[in-house]
């Protein structure tokens, strides 16, 4: 497009300025390529005297003029070239002063722009504009992001390629699939993008290490097809998906016991993970929210506890982070119950001194610490088991052959029973308070 407009000004000014005096460049080609070497032909019409020629070019104020070459006249025609710049030659052509020329070699970008010949003593001239092709060159792929092409799994992203050309390069953008076990395979591209911009939306493990190429295409004919590629390797970081225990969510050990769980993952990380375990819902006993008990390597997460107690029962968490990302982690939680055996506490009545007047109603209560939870039973001196289970034991109507010795039994499986024994006291309608002793002895 560029082309047909340079090629349809070049021609408009031609016939414009067919039939006005003074003097116009014209060239062969539109353009030039940087590099390579241009010649612009300054013609001469009407009725001129022999001065000498000035080559200008153009800055971008107006003031912005360089007099880069001048063809020195006489009366007998050409006389000398002057120049400040070694790539920049002039003269005329066939010693004709109404034709000079302007070779300019190793043409560089600052030659891009417009150009005019005119004589010494005139101001007018008809500038013409001459463009500089070139590359492609400097062929780049940018992000948007700060970490340039490292990435975060669920990060979105924009990867643009560019690529200095003039005209415009086509520029694609190819993922680069190398299969092992297909050689005929290696180096295939994969067309991603024909405007060489890429949008990666939530972005996942599997493009890490994915290289991606960008292609700059020059399409101008005079470029032949020239075309330059660069590429770079993706990055994703991520953590790993699932967390495994080597024993169930839920671990109950005995108090004195050793602890030993370890967790991993099933899948992997990158970079490799750190495991560690924290205790996050400690046992009513213990006095801080967060404490830190964990080992910790890239493979696997122990929990080591040695001899345990009561107080490390509660709720623990592994956790697999990323060392590249702090926000990149996976966790999850286990139950630990440390078991022990049944210890009462208490074993009390609601009567004052555990004495009671015959037909009132007493209460005894047997409290017990046990994990897991005791089976409680009671029995007296009288009857080796009474039917009640639990922590208490309800006497309506006492009697005095209620009076005697109640004996609370705790037992949870862990370790030995516990057991407590109360004496309760029955007063008589005669006044006189009934015991055990005396019972046995009516």
């Amino acid at each position: 497009m560029l082309l047909c407009h340079a090629t349809a000004l070049i021609f408009f000014l031609y016939i414009y300025f067919s039939d006005t005096e003074g003097l116009f460049l014209r060239s062969q080609q539109p353009y030039a390529i940087r590099g390579e070497t241009f010649t612009w032909v300054c013609n001469k019409r009407g009725q001129q005297n022999p001065e000498n020629v000035v080559f200008l070019k153009f800055g971008n104020g107006r003031s912005d003029i360089n007099s880069l070459c001048t063809v020195k006249m006489g009366m007998s025609g050409c006389m000398s070239m002057v120049s400040r710049y070694s790539r920049y030659k002039c003269g005329c052509i066939n010693n004709d002063t109404s034709s000079m020329y302007l070779n300019i070699t190793n043409v560089h970008g600052d030659d891009d722009g417009k150009w005019a010949c005119k004589q010494s003593s005139i101001n007018t001239v008809y500038p013409v504009y001459l463009p500089v092709y070139y590359g492609p060159e400097n062929v780049r792929i940018l992000a948007n992001t700060r970490g340039r092409f490292e990435f975060t799994e669920g990060d979105n992203a924009t990867l643009t390629c560019d690529a200095d050309c003039k005209p415009q390069c086509n520029i694609r953008l190819y993922n680069k699939t190398i299969n092992i076990s297909d050689t005929s395979s290696v180096n295939k591209k994969q067309l991603l993008s024909s405007n060489g911009s890429l949008s990666l939306v939530n972005i996942s493990r599997h493009i890490n290490g994915s290289t991606i190429i960008c292609q700059a295409i020059h399409l101008h004919p005079s470029f032949s097809g020239t075309s330059v590629t660069t590429e770079i390797k993706l990055k994703v970081y991520y953590v790993a998906r699932n967390i495994v225990f080597s024993t169930t969510n839920n671990e109950a050990v005995i108090e004195g016991q050793d602890v030993n769980i370890t967790c991993s993952s099933t899948d992997s990380c990158y970079p490799p993970c750190t495991f560690k375990w924290r205790f996050i819902s400690p046992h009513r006993y213990y006095p801080s929210q967060y404490i830190n008990h964990y080992s910790r390597n890239s493979d696997i997460g122990i929990l080591s506890i040695k001899s345990v107690n009561r107080r490390r029962s509660g709720e623990y968490r592994c956790e697999a982070s990323n060392s590249r990302h702090s926000r990149l982690h996976k966790y999850r939680n286990l139950i630990l119950t440390v078991c022990y055996p049944p210890q009462i506490k208490y074993l009390r009545s609601d009567a004052t001194n555990n004495k009671i007047n015959e037909g009132s109603n007493i209460t005894l209560t047997c409290s017990v610490d046990s994990v897991p939870d005791s089976n409680i039973s009671w029995s007296r001196s009288k009857e080796s088991q009474l039917p009640t289970i639990g922590g208490k034991l309800f006497i309506p109507i006492a009697t005095c052959g209620h009076a005697d010795d109640y004996t609370c039994t705790a037992d949870n499986g862990v370790g030995q029973p516990d057991t407590e024994t109360i004496s309760v006291y029955v007063r008589c309608k005669l006044g006189l308070y009934c015991s055990k002793v005396e019972n046995s002895e009516n």
